[in-house]
C-alpha cells in the first residue's frame, strides 16, 4: 500500500498482467532512453526574452530555443501546406486523416490526488464530458503499419486558454500516439527532414502510382527518404521504424503516450493512457455495411463492433520530470523511463457502449480540430516540437475551416449536447 500522502503509482493495486503490459515497439524504451544526444549550440531564453501569447504562458520548465527555430518552424508549416489536398471537398487533415471513429466519453478526475498534482482540469474531482478520436497518422489503409492516435477533447473546462483567438474557449485537448517518443528532436532538425518528406510524398501523387496498391507508394516513399535522409540519421531512422506498428486488434486495446512534454502546473510532465481491461476485445461482429467489411477499415470496424458490445475505460496517467538529463523537455526522441518516472493515475476515461458510426457524426467529426494548444496555461505544451505544432496546427486548422466553409471554431458544451448528441442519422 502507498504511504499516506504519497501519490499512488499506476502499478499499485493493479493486476500483474497489466503491470507487465509491454510497449510493442521494435526496440525497448530503455534503448530509446539511452539514445545519444547530438550536441548543438542552444540559446537558453529567460521568460523576459521570449513569451508565448496567453495568460500566464511563458517559457519555462527548462525550455530552450535553438538558433534558427522561427525560420525552421515556417519551413515545416509551408511543407505541410504543400501536402494538403486543397481541391478535395471536404478538405481532409494532412495528418491523422484516416479516422477509426470519434466517440462520446466521460473524463473522471480522481478524488484522491495530492495537492502537488491538483492543477488545471485536475484541480478538483469532477467529470468532464468528452469526445475521443482514434486515427491513423499517415495511411488511409488501417490494416497497414502506421502510428495510431488517440485525441481527447474535454468540454465545459473553465478558465482562459493559451491561444489568443480561443482565449474564452471551454475545451481542453490531449493528443497521444501509440509510441512514447517523437522521431525528431527539434525544429531545425525537422526543417531538414520536412522537404525530403514533401519530395517523397510527391513521388506517389501521380495518377499511375495512385492506381497501384498502397504498399507500392509506401515503398517508394521509404526508399526516397532512406537515401536522402535516413541513411545518415540512424537515430531518427530507428524511431521511424518503431513508429510503423501493426494495427492493434482494436483502438481500445492499446496504450497511448503524449511523446512530447507538457505542463502540470509547475511540473514538466508527459501523459500516458492505458486500457483498464487486460483481456482481448470481444469477437468482431459481422457487419452488413460494405465499408466496414473492407480490410482498409479494420480499426473502424473493430471500434464499431466493440462499442456495440461493451463499455471501455482507460487510466489517464502522468509521468513527472525526474531530471533534465534522463527526462528532457527539449528532446522528445528520448523516452521517459518508467523506472525513473513511474506513471501516476490522475483519472479515468470512460467510453460507454454506443453507436457512433453514422453519416451525420462522421460529417461533424471532419469539422473538429484536435490541437495540443487547445489548452489551459496549466497544461501548456512544452518543447520545440510542440512549438512547431503551434505554428502548424493553428494555420492548417484555419485553412481547412476556410476551404470547408466551416464557421465554428472550438465547440462548446451546448454544441456537444444539442448538435453532436442529436446527430443520429
Amino acid at each position: 500500500m502507498p504511504e499516506a500522502g504519497r501519490p499512488k503509482l499506476l502499478h499499485e493495486g493493479r493486476p500483474r498482467e497489466l503491470r507487465e503490459l509491454p510497449w510493442r515497439g521494435k526496440f525497448s524504451r530503455r534503448e530509446l532512453t539511452r539514445a545519444p544526444h547530438r550536441s548543438a549550440e542552444r540559446l537558453t531564453c529567460s521568460t523576459d526574452e521570449v513569451r508565448m501569447d496567453g495568460p500566464s504562458d511563458d517559457l519555462s520548465q527548462g525550455e530552450e530555443i535553438p538558433p534558427g527555430e522561427p525560420d525552421a518552424m515556417r519551413v515545416v508549416r509551408d511543407v505541410v501546406f504543400a501536402m494538403m489536398d486543397t481541391k478535395a471537398r471536404p478538405v481532409q487533415r494532412v495528418e491523422h486523416a484516416s479516422t477509426a471513429g470519434v466517440v462520446r466519453a466521460a473524463f473522471e478526475v480522481a478524488p484522491d490526488l495530492p495537492a502537488e498534482l491538483r492543477h488545471g482540469v485536475f484541480r478538483e474531482p469532477r467529470v468532464y464530458p468528452a469526445l475521443v478520436r482514434y486515427s491513423n497518422a499517415a495511411n488511409q489503409d488501417q490494416s497497414s503499419k502506421d502510428t495510431h492516435g488517440m485525441a481527447i477533447k474535454l468540454f465545459d473546462v473553465p478558465g482562459e486558454k493559451v491561444l489568443p483567438d480561443e482565449r474564452h474557449a471551454t475545451t481542453q485537448d490531449f493528443l497521444l500516439v501509440d509510441c512514447p517518443v517523437f522521431f525528431i528532436r527539434n525544429a531545425p532538425d525537422y526543417a531538414v527532414f520536412a522537404p525530403k518528406l514533401l519530395a517523397a510524398f510527391r513521388l506517389t501523387q501521380g495518377p499511375f502510382i495512385r492506381r497501384l496498391p498502397a504498399f507500392v507508394g509506401q515503398l517508394l516513399q521509404f526508399g526516397y527518404l532512406f537515401f536522402t535522409y535516413l541513411a545518415t540519421h540512424f537515430h531518427e531512422a530507428r524511431i521511424l521504424g518503431a513508429l510503423r506498428k501493426r494495427p492493434p486488434k482494436s483502438p481500445l486495446d492499446t496504450e497511448y503516450f503524449s511523446s512530447t512534454p507538457y505542463r502540470l502546473g509547475p511540473h514538466a510532465v508527459k501523459w500516458l493512457v492505458r486500457p483498464q481491461a487486460v483481456n482481448a476485445p470481444p469477437p468482431l461482429q459481422p457487419s452488413n455495411d460494405p465499408e466496414l467489411q473492407k480490410r482498409a477499415n479494420c480499426l473502424r470496424a473493430a471500434l464499431v463492433s466493440q462499442l456495440k458490445q461493451e463499455d471501455a475505460a482507460f487510466d489517464f496517467c502522468v509521468q513527472l520530470q525526474a531530471n533534465p538529463e534522463s527526462t528532457p523537455v527539449e528532446d522528445p526522441t528520448v523516452a521517459w523511463d518508467e523506472a525513473i518516472s513511474p506513471p501516476i493515475r490522475l483519472g479515468t476515461l470512460r467510453i460507454p457502449a454506443q453507436e457512433f458510426d453514422t453519416p451525420a457524426k462522421r460529417k461533424l467529426a471532419l469539422g473538429l480540430s484536435f490541437d495540443p494548444w487547445h489548452s489551459l496555461p496549466e497544461h501548456r505544451p512544452l518543447g520545440g516540437i510542440n512549438r512547431v505544432r503551434r505554428e502548424v496546427y493553428v494555420a492548417i486548422s484555419d485553412k481547412r475551416r476556410e476551404l470547408n466553409n466551416a464557421t465554428i471554431r472550438e465547440p462548446d458544451l451546448t454544441w456537444l449536447q444539442d448538435i453532436w448528441d442529436q446527430a443520429t442519422g
